[in-house]
């Protein structure tokens, strides 16, 4: 405010000069203008800025928001791979058919020709029965024929099915009830007091059925009809007419 205090003693000055050479136009009365100025210094207040010692060796840092830290995200749990089913072990054999006390037992290798199927059916249709009229034990491979000896063929099936005449196919399967064995073909024996008889398979006979063999597969199949007779004779039943 000294400032303008100044220019208004030079104004008054100026003034007394114009008054005195007889130039002044305007009268001005400079008492007016310093209470204006009077006026506006206590209207505005001056501004004191006081600044504060910055201190010797520290740095001087600015107030900024920490950045945000990132939340850690745990990895999913991976399910669980799934079970891979495991098949039962094998018996090394299957029984189908009547189980309970049936006239006739039959024991075989399970057959790899479709054909051997439909003529086995044929020889049991043959004799009157169907297969859920006789117990039929499939045996899967003769390379378990010691597996399925007396510790489980004779236990498991013949003791609990109880056959009144069993009938084998093929002379390998003769070791699954007779193991060390060898029975003669279409020979009956006795097992603790059942006929048993070995006779062909139709698996054996199939593989025979040639065009040029026709007469030595009948000639099997007329065998194997002989022994299945001989079984329903056991039983006092009469074979049927073919």
């Amino acid at each position: 405010m000294s400032q303008f205090v100044d220019i208004l003693d030079a104004f008054e000055s100026a003034l007394a000069l114009e008054r005195e050479l007889g130039t002044l136009a305007v009268e001005i009365d400079p008492a007016i203008l310093r209470g204006q100025v009077a006026i506006a210094q206590e209207a505005k207040p001056s501004l004191v800025v006081e600044e504060k010692p910055k201190e010797a060796g520290v740095p001087v840092i600015k107030n900024s928001a920490p950045a945000p830290v990132a939340t850690p995200v745990a990895p999913p749990i991976p399910a669980p791979p799934a079970a891979t089913p495991v098949a039962p072990p094998s018996k090394g054999y299957v029984v189908e058919g009547k189980t309970d006390k049936p006239d006739f037992l039959f024991v075989i290798k399970k057959f790899s020709l479709p054909a051997a199927e439909v003529l086995f059916t044929k020889m049991v249709a043959a004799m009157g029965y169907s297969l859920d009229d006789v117990c039929v034990v499939r045996l899967d491979s003769i390379a378990k024929k010691i597996e399925v000896a007396e510790g489980a063929l004779l236990s498991n099936v013949v003791k609990r099915v109880s056959p009144r005449v069993i009938f084998m196919f093929d002379a390998d399967v003769v070791f699954s009830i007779f193991p060390g064995r060898n029975l003669h073909r279409n020979t009956w024996e006795m097992y603790n007091d059942i006929p048993v008889v070995c006779t062909h398979s139709p698996e054996f006979i199939e593989r025979l059925n040639t065009p040029n063999n026709v007469a030595g597969t009948n000639k099997l199949k007329g065998e194997v009809w002989g022994v299945l007779q001989g079984g329903l004779q056991k039983i006092g039943k009469t074979p049927p007419q073919r």
